[in-house]
């Protein structure tokens, strides 16, 4: 019996919760409710922690997490990208303007921990709407 990655277990999918350690990873568009964090060069081990930590905070304020398993994975990732694309494709033009301001500058309305962006209220009220 194959035994399950450990870190898997405590990866979360919120339709795009993803903590990196490049600028690049904010390039595109967010779709509403996509989370994004950036901590320019840093470890494994503290990417790790800060996506916990993000994780504990959206649990905090009744996001529901799901988690990845190896099994979902592929599919829960291709899923995500699935839905990156269709949102980059719907407004083609503004999206290629983001991006390409973004590559630029190397700036991301995502630097820094969920808990601390301007845009982490209007994404978790998103994501919670329909619990209400």
């Amino acid at each position: 019996m194959a035994q399950e990655n450990p870190v898997t277990k405590f990866l979360p999918i919120v339709l795009g919760n993803t903590t990196s350690p490049s600028v690049d990873g904010g390039t595109l568009p967010s779709l509403s409710g996509a989370l994004k964090q950036i901590f320019p060069g840093s470890s494994a081990k503290t990417l790790f922690e800060k996506h916990k930590q993000a994780i504990d905070f959206l649990k905090q304020k009744g996001v529901d997490c799901k988690p990845v398993t190896k099994a979902s994975f592929d599919r829960d990732f291709r899923a995500a990208m699935d839905r990156t694309r269709k949102h980059v494709f719907a407004s083609p033009i503004n999206s290629a303007f983001i991006a390409l301001r973004r590559t630029v500058t190397k700036k991301s309305p995502s630097l820094g921990a969920v808990q601390m962006q301007p845009e982490t209220k209007a994404a978790i009220e998103y994501l919670t709407r329909f619990k209400r």
